[in-house]
């Protein structure tokens, strides 16, 4: 996919533009305007993608050619909003990916003022090719500090968002009994039927992009009361349980009730049997060596030096569970470190094998094919390092309340997100097809209250 990224990952007849993730850095006060564009000049412009083009070389990487006449200030927008409603609205705005000028870099920095009541934000448009969540992160973080001005490290991030990908290679025996079965998985899925057409299931054939996406935020949840039910549920079901588990479990039933309260009559007709599966974005670093530098560019970073290689992991969704203790044992299976892993790396092989050979529309209409038989894309990204000092991080010398990254896909999305002890999640959804969809952020939060019932915990919350 790292190739089809460069002009979108989909087929142009297709409508859909690139994908692009929105940061969203809520504040009390809004930085001011000279200390937030010395935060990007120190922390942004050394980036060389930040500053050029992307192109697809012959091999199918993605290279970046500089742009002549680089100007930091074409990047930087200021508005005064009536609201966070509104603030909001004008993020949804930016999915379409037009805000991004025709031959520039992919992406800017909105301040956006909030004469309500409320808080302001900075938002941080970027297009996936410039950085996905995890990447763009670890340049992010650079330009975070302390309290008292101190600056984290970015070594730090890198740990907590770059897993390490076994070996892709099946050249090694020990690994290759898992590789074949995992590399059958992933070409069976390929051909896999789509999911149940319910109420939130996008028609896969035809398949029609209607641009319309509106952003739900869930409110935050503490993340030590997730961890004392992940804790209480290893000892209620006698395994061990991770957060993602429980996390996927809580997300498969809050899409559960929202189909429930609007009778979809697919789940009624399927129970259990209802198909509906997401995708889990997978990235993982290769380093190559970084480009050479063209007269007047900056040295390339480390950052330049790497190559996004990223795929996604087709999972179950136990919708059709109604026991929420069955859903985390289901959720649990389709997590397994031991399939999850070789199957990402397979999954990354197929993509490196195609790339090279198959045309690029034509790997467009492969990525949209499966994309459409899923129902939607969830991520969880976990923004938290023991190096870390407690409570809010600051940037551009105001503490950052809370922070989102929201995702704009061919497919509603949820993203959940861990900053300052909490746990904060929002979907990403087409207003059209999710009807009342303000109400998924209360089924979030009324799930995870029943897991944490189950358990004998109490669960607090924050708008």
């Amino acid at each position: 996919m790292t190739a089809t990224l460069a002009t979108g990952a989909f087929p142009k007849d297709s409508g859909i533009p690139m994908p692009t993730t929105q940061h969203i850095l809520w504040f009390e006060v809004l930085p001011p305007l000279p200390a937030v564009r010395q935060v990007l000049v120190d922390h942004f412009a050394p980036h060389r993608r930040f500053h050029s083009v992307p192109y697809v070389s012959k091999e199918g990487e993605v290279e970046w050619e500089s742009e002549g006449g680089f100007s930091l200030d074409y990047h930087i927008h200021t508005l005064t909003l009536p609201s966070e409603s509104a603030i909001l609205s004008y993020v949804s705005s930016l999915f379409p990916a037009s805000s991004f000028g025709r031959g520039k870099p992919l992406w800017n920095v909105s301040l956006l003022r909030n004469e309500g009541e409320g808080k302001s934000a900075i938002v941080v448009n970027v297009a996936l090719v410039v950085g996905d969540v995890s990447s763009f992160l670890e340049v992010l973080v650079g330009g975070l500090t302390d309290a008292h001005g101190s600056p984290l490290s970015p070594s730090h991030l890198r740990t907590v968002l770059r897993p390490s990908l076994p070996p892709t290679s099946l050249s090694a025996l020990s690994h290759l009994p898992a590789y074949t079965s995992a590399h059958l998985r992933v070409l069976r899925k390929q051909l896999s039927p789509p999911d149940h057409a319910t109420s939130i299931k996008p028609a896969h054939d035809p398949y029609i992009y209607t641009a319309q996406r509106e952003i739900v935020l869930c409110p935050a949840v503490e993340f030590d009361t997730v961890k004392e039910i992940q804790k209480g549920l290893e000892a209620k079901l006698g395994v061990k349980v991770t957060v993602s588990e429980v996390l996927t479990a809580a997300v498969s039933g809050a899409v559960r009730r929202y189909l429930v309260a609007r009778g979809d009559e697919v789940l009624k007709r399927e129970g259990k049997n209802v198909r509906t599966r997401a995708l889990l974005p997978f990235a993982y670093r290769e380093a190559r060596p970084a480009p050479p530098t063209t007269p007047g560019a900056p040295a390339p970073t480390d950052l330049d030096g790497y190559s996004n290689r990223w795929s996604f992991l087709s999972i179950n969704l136990p919708v059709g569970e109604p026991d929420p203790l069955e859903r985390v044992r289901k959720c649990k299976t389709e997590l397994d470190l031991k399939r999850v892993l070789p199957e990402a790396a397979a999954q990354a092989n197929v993509q490196r094998w195609t790339m090279g050979v198959v045309p690029e529309e034509i790997a467009g209409k492969t990525n949209l094919e499966g994309f459409t038989r899923h129902t939607l894309v969830l991520a969880n990204v976990p923004f938290h390092h023991p190096s870390f000092p407690p409570g809010p991080l600051f940037f551009a010398g105001e503490p950052v309340i809370s922070m989102h990254p929201v995702i704009s896909s061919a497919l509603p999305t949820a993203t959940l997100f861990t900053y300052a002890g909490m746990l904060s999640a929002n979907f990403v959804v087409d207003p059209e097809e999710w009807k009342d969809h303000e109400s998924v952020g209360g089924f979030w939060v009324e799930e995870l209250g029943e897991l944490a019932s189950v358990v004998g915990v109490s669960v607090g919350e924050d708008a």
